[in-house]
């Protein structure tokens, strides 16, 4: 199961991945790409590209996935290379660095990248409801976040990650030994009647079901600090060179969104060839779960993947009060909504 790393320094991106042979975006001097909605001619060639996922293959990236199974990349002319990450995958410094011309990060990742110099731009939010959660033994009759952070015992946690800094800076830690996440593996929750771990609440949860272990979630999102998740992202400078392959990307991926939704069933059995840790029944019961998270009012009115600047706007609040960004960042510049890029 999938939990986002932080901490890299970000000031030192361009210099530290550049080295990691991905492919870099197409010079302003290529030829623009034909308007998202409208195929590329048949005598043209598809477009090879990267998206650098931040996790392996799960109900998370659905959308992506079924853009491949559904044609909806092959109608864009695109020959898209769905590259799998895992914990610590440095998505946004391999973005920043252009060694990638599109990957998956937070929201908060991409206000502590502008917040150095790193320009990238979030064009397409799966998650609207952002999933990260506490998980802890439902016997220990804690009621809310501020009851896990304060209980004693043992707390699993990515110490660096924004949430963790809001949580400390808005609620405080109490006297639990704060220990680092175990991604996923539930065995030392199994073993300790007084551990709490993070964890995704779509997945882990379900997990630990499967495993006869009786759990509450609480969810982050809940509790005031809820940043997009599962952001597609650019570099702005592809933006400017080649916005007609960004509209190409965003209305497969939204078509893909829209298949997934319906019918989640033949894009899991996709990943699941990729993925064999997961089997079919919780591939199932994850993409299920997180329905709710993916679809809300502004996605009904507005399209797959829309983002708000009031939303931008109070997290780069939140992470500029509570330290984790130390210069001013302008929430406007860090997202473009897929609708309004899809009209342009």
């Amino acid at each position: 199961m999938k939990i986002r790393s932080s901490v890299f320094c970000y000031l030192l991106a361009s210099v530290a991945f550049s080295a990691c042979g991905g492919e870099k975006p197409a010079p302003a001097t290529e030829p623009a790409s034909e308007p998202a909605a409208v195929p590329a001619p048949e005598a043209a060639a598809p477009r090879k590209l990267t998206v650098q996922l931040n996790w392996k293959p799960e109900p998370e990236f659905g959308p992506f996935f079924a853009a491949q199974v559904s044609g909806a990349f092959a109608t864009q002319r695109l020959d898209v290379d769905l590259r799998a990450g895992g914990s610590g995958a440095p998505t946004i410094e391999l973005l920043g660095a252009k060694n990638v011309p599109f990957a998956i990060v937070s929201a908060n990742e991409i206000i502590r990248a502008r917040a150095v110099g790193n320009n990238v731009v979030g064009i397409f939010a799966v998650y609207q409801k952002n999933p990260m959660a506490l998980i802890t033994h439902r016997a220990r009759g804690l009621k809310s976040l501020a009851d896990v952070v304060k209980a004693d015992g043992t707390l699993a946690l990515e110490r660096g990650a924004p949430y963790a800094g809001w949580i400390e800076k808005t609620i405080g830690f109490g006297p639990a030994k704060i220990v680092p996440s175990p991604y996923g593996d539930l065995s030392f929750l199994r073993n300790d009647p007084k551990y709490a771990m993070q964890g995704f609440a779509t997945s882990e949860p379900i997990a630990a079901k499967k495993a006869g272990l009786d759990v509450d979630v609480f969810v982050i999102a809940d509790a005031g600090f809820n940043p997009y998740e599962t952001v597609l992202a650019v570099h702005e400078d592809l933006l400017k060179t080649d916005a007609q392959l960004v509209k190409r990307m965003l209305a497969a991926v939204s078509d893909g969104f829209t298949a997934y939704l319906k019918d989640p069933a033949p894009t899991n059995a996709a990943m699941a060839k990729l993925n064999p840790t997961m089997d079919a029944e919780t591939f199932a019961a994850v993409a299920e779960a997180q329905r709710p998270l993916m679809e809300n009012d502004a996605t009904r009115a507005n399209g797959p993947g829309s983002m708000d600047l009031a939303r931008w706007i109070t997290l780069v609040t939140q992470m500029k009060d509570t330290g984790l960004i130390n210069a001013p960042v302008d929430a406007a510049s860090c997202f473009r909504d897929p609708a309004a890029l899809l009209k342009q």
